[in-house]
């Protein structure tokens, strides 16, 4: 089996797998439609730790990720850092160039 039929069987295979945990974190969806949407809510979690590493102080990560703060401030809090987040899907978004 060559690697292009290999490929094919294991998607076939991961296919008829009724459920598959991609460990994304996610609010659920119920409190996701309820709520207002937070254009920077998902990249809490692990990206909160990742912002520290980068050098973003504590409480400035926490000024980003808090929903009542004005959006475009807190976009101006996340955008020195955001190049030092390790890439991850997150660096795929291309928010800063």
């Amino acid at each position: 089996m060559n690697v292009a039929e290999c490929t094919r069987a294991l998607l076939a295979q991961i296919e008829a797998v009724p459920v598959i945990d991609a460990h994304e974190h996610l609010i659920p969806e119920a409190q996701r439609i309820a709520d207002e949407v937070d254009a920077l809510e998902l990249l809490g979690n692990y990206t909160n730790g990742d912002l520290v590493a980068a050098g973003c102080p504590a409480p400035t990560v926490a000024r980003i990720g808090d929903p009542h703060g004005d959006l475009a401030a807190r976009w101006q809090l996340l955008a020195p850092y955001w190049p030092k987040v390790p890439v991850r899907c997150w660096r795929k978004l291309r928010l800063f160039r």
